[in-house]
């Protein structure tokens, strides 16, 4: 099981490629906020970039919804 560091901020990612999270479309060049483990799978399958330092802005940030372990 993995826990999350809330103090450590989600990686932000660009998308390069069209990719589909939970049913939703996502287009290339959005920006998204992902945990780390998603952003390390987009990264290693081209699916992703790093986002550029220039270009963040919070409102061009689309959370991918995460669904919550059960207890």
């Amino acid at each position: 099981m993995t826990f999350l560091n809330l103090d450590e901020p989600m990686p932000r990612i660009q998308l390069i490629r069209e990719h589909t999270h939970a049913g939703k479309v996502y287009a290339v060049g959005d920006r998204l906020e992902v945990d780390a483990d998603i952003a390390e799978w987009l990264l290693a399958n081209d699916i992703a970039i790093t986002e550029p330092k220039t270009a963040r802005s919070e409102t061009e940030l689309l959370p991918i919804p995460r669904k919550e372990p059960k207890s």
